[in-house]
């Protein structure tokens, strides 16, 4: 199981870093997190956690972007999120206008190491199952169409949010 995952990593990263992306790409983050959330939940509450998808606007949206390189970024906060939570607690994934929110209850994230943690191979515990390379993804994902991800920590919540270009500005 663990070389599977470091290699499906491995191999969304030359994906991240290589793939064509169409300049003219938008999609409906809204759609993109329903349609994540439905398919990753039978194994996120197979894990003793519950997930919730929750629309923190009204507003219609369209981002610029690739929607298969969005759901790679997506599927892996929730993975991580699901990794790094404890059991019984919930995972909510927020949705609002341009941006895609992935919080859990877990550790708290050290602010001095929430700059390091996007790079190659980073793990705050080396004897933790992951590769390292879960973070790195995204950030490459999120760089390649001008977006970009980021973290905050506090209460023992630890919240990743996706920032995409809104479709109307460009």
């Amino acid at each position: 199981d663990k070389v599977a995952r470091l290699l499906a990593q491995l191999l969304a990263l030359a994906e991240a870093d290589s793939r064509l992306i169409d300049a003219a790409g938008r999609f409906d983050p809204m759609a993109l997190a329903r349609e994540v959330v439905a398919d990753m939940a039978p194994a996120v509450i197979a894990s003793g956690r519950e997930i919730a998808l929750e629309r923190g606007s009204d507003k219609p949206a369209s981002v610029h972007g690739d929607v298969g390189l969005a759901e790679i970024a997506l599927r892996n906060l929730i993975d991580n999120a699901v990794r790094h939570s404890r059991a019984g607690s919930a995972i909510r994934v927020i949705v609002d206008e341009t941006r895609i929110s992935v919080a859990n209850t877990g550790s708290s994230i050290p602010e001095a190491l929430q700059a390091t943690m996007f790079e190659r191979f980073w793990k705050q515990d080396r004897r933790s199952s992951g590769s390292g390379l879960g973070l790195s993804i995204i950030d490459a994902i999120m760089k390649r169409f001008g977006g970009s991800v980021d973290v905050t920590s506090s209460d023992g919540t630890v919240t990743f949010a996706l920032d995409f270009r809104d479709g109307a500005s460009a």
